[in-house]
């Protein structure tokens, strides 16, 4: 299995419906999720949504590098940085990156160019990288 990355800004715990921050914030989510919602695991287990979630996702290829995803990401919200600036002094605004890889591929390269940094700064979000590591053959496509 290939290494596969993907990254997403994720705001939690808003009062409003997530349709009104959509609104305010002008940018259509990957997936949003009111308080109160039902929803479904794969196995199909239901259980009501008990903290509101607005997430954007990078939209790029998983196999570009670490870097190339996050500026992905940024180049998207760029564009409404003011609102997403505002949204995260009140709210929690967070930058989630996951690595999917299994034992046997190369340790992937984590880092990014400090322009990159600065930029991710001004968001003042807090920002975590969740690490999957497979044993050969468990997750291959």
């Amino acid at each position: 299995m290939k290494t596969k990355i993907w990254s997403e800004f994720m705001i939690s715990n808003f009062p409003m419906k997530h349709e009104e921050l959509t609104k305010f914030l002008g940018i259509q989510p990957t997936g949003a999720e009111n308080v109160g919602d039902i929803t479904q695991t794969p196995k199909g287990k239901r259980f009501e949504i008990k903290i509101s979630l607005w997430r954007i996702d990078s939209g790029c290829d998983k196999y570009l590098p670490f870097e190339s995803q996050i500026v992905a990401l940024l180049n998207k919200i760029r564009p409404f940085k003011e609102k997403f600036i505002e949204i995260g002094s009140k709210y929690g605004l967070f930058l989630n990156i996951i690595i999917h890889t299994s034992e046997n591929e190369v340790s992937p390269y984590i880092g990014w160019e400090s322009t990159v940094m600065k930029e991710l700064a001004e968001y003042n979000a807090s920002w975590g990288i969740g690490l999957s590591i497979y044993k050969a053959g468990e997750d291959d496509e």
